[in-house]
């Protein structure tokens, strides 16, 4: 059997919001009821504001956790919907995570639609030579889902839930949760390599390197009246893909919410310049690397990245794991900067990429399992965040018309966000490293040991974090007085 999800794919700052405002709004009037899924809180109380502000004056709600302590945000939004008049149109506002937990009862009486879309999977690495058991024991893979992965379900389920209860706080317990859970949740599939799973329970000298991927099912939308999902260029996210590979999901265009988006294609890429500093794909583990005796690779890159732009203030987007000292510029954006729309950023007409976004042998492997070759996997992993990063700059106004500069570390980035914008241009800056070898594989590193260099790159990220105590003090102090 297939399923027939609704799509409505446009880039960055097409109005998906806006469009979402217009059809539910109108939609409510006529009696329907339109569920929003969202990924902020932010975002849903733009959306909010706006229905709020609209001719038709909607009947709209937002539930999310920090509105009561003693109830959970599913079972409020499912006794809302229980409660809910027949032919009474109204908008309820949710976030993405309430969704995964709604029960699936009054969904037929609901159109969903689903702004900006989640991840397809989740990568759970363990390396569990000694104690796997711990999990095992009540662990079953044996039904081989397709060549090279298999499906783990629990072979005791009171045992599995028990271990997830873990009732004494057991820190050993508490890193095997989140495959665990995904072994007990209905709108998930949990898969592991099968050679890796079964050398972990037959080879005594087995190092224990095993990954499972938990894949989001579209059974966590299924039941709703109609289902529709927006994003940028939606066709290159991993659970499109995934549920199109797996779940035997075909996607149609929506009929209505298309149309009200302003354009369904970057028009504004001649204001776009990209520049790149190495040919191969950097990486995190190249970006660690002593440049210098004195810099690593990622601290000389921010160097000539912060003189390059010349005492510019620009967007940035980076690791977690790196500080917030790491660029001149204060406009750092979060980690997930999907849906993002800030004066601030809108402003600004220059953007550093820094982020390593790569992925890891074992998901290449997964991803071709399932039938999806290794550069449209990095497209799915790499690529999609990159963008996204990226037009949280000015690029979103269609009305503006300063020229853009985004500053990205590898050529296949410059060129996959250059296909994108046509009419934009790309050129390499004259860097001094050579870059990472095939594949953002690090050369060998040729002056002190790397064990000794990291030690002290540590010592100075130490010092650097103290600093910015002590500076973080400093004004509280004087705010104080």
């Amino acid at each position: 059997m297939t399923d027939t999800f609704y799509k409505a794919t446009s880039p960055a700052g097409a109005g998906k919001t806006y469009a979402t405002v217009q059809f539910s709004a109108k939609a409510a009037a006529a009696g329907g009821k339109i569920l929003i899924a969202q990924n902020t809180k932010n975002l849903m109380n733009q959306t909010l504001k706006a229905l709020r502000a609209h001719p038709l004056k909607p009947r709209a709600r937002v539930f999310h956790s920090l509105q009561s302590r003693h109830e959970t945000v599913a079972s409020r939004i499912d006794a809302h919907m229980k409660a809910a008049v027949p032919d009474e149109g109204q908008i309820v506002i949710i976030t993405h995570e309430a969704l995964k937990r709604l029960p699936k009862s009054h969904r037929k009486f609901w159109d969903l639609i689903v702004d900006e879309i989640p991840s397809g999977y989740d990568h759970h690495e363990l390396k569990i030579a000694k104690t796997h058991h711990i999990i095992t024991d009540y662990l079953d893979a044996s039904d081989e889902l397709i060549p090279g992965l298999s499906v783990v379900k629990p072979s005791n389920l009171s045992a599995v839930e028990d271990l997830i209860i873990n009732k004494t706080n057991d820190q050993l317990l508490a890193a095997f949760g989140k495959v665990l859970n995904a072994a007990v949740d209905p709108d998930r599939l949990l898969l592991v390599a099968t050679d890796s799973y079964r050398d972990l329970m037959d080879n005594p000298e087995t190092k224990g390197q095993v990954d499972f991927f938990s894949v989001l099912k579209d059974d966590f939308v299924k039941g709703f009246k109609s289902v529709t999902m927006l994003g940028a260029f939606a066709d290159e996210t991993s659970l499109f893909v995934l549920w199109e590979k797996m779940m035997n999901v075909t996607w149609a265009e929506h009929p209505e919410l298309t149309k009200s988006l302003l354009y369904t294609d970057h028009q504004n890429g001649k204001r776009l310049a990209l520049k790149y500093l190495f040919e191969r794909r950097w990486s995190l583990k190249y970006s660690t690397l002593p440049a210098n005796d004195e810099q690593s690779n990622i601290e000389a890159v921010a160097e000539f990245v912060d003189r390059y732009l010349d005492g510019r203030e620009y967007l940035w987007h980076a690791n977690e794991e790196q500080p917030d000292s790491l660029l001149k510029s204060h406009w750092r954006l979060p980690a997930t900067a999907h849906g993002l729309d800030e004066p601030l950023y809108r402003n600004t007409h220059d953007v550093v990429l820094i982020s390593a976004l790569n992925h890891k042998p074992a998901v290449t492997a997964f991803f071709k399992a399932v039938g999806v070759d290794e550069e449209a996997a990095h497209t799915l992993i790499s690529h999609q965040g990159h963008y996204q990063a990226m037009m949280r700059c000015s690029l979103r106004d269609p009305a503006a018309v300063a020229p853009v500069t985004v500053v990205v570390m590898s050529r296949d980035t410059a060129e996959w966000l250059a296909e994108k914008f046509p009419g934009s241009t790309v050129e390499k800056l004259d860097f001094e490293l050579a870059g990472p070898n095939r594949n953002g594989r690090p050369p060998k590193p040729d002056k002190k040991p790397k064990a000794q260099y990291m030690r002290e790159l540590r010592q100075r990220r130490k010092a650097e974090k103290a600093a910015e105590l002590e500076e973080a003090k400093a004004r509280a102090e004087a705010a104080l007085k």
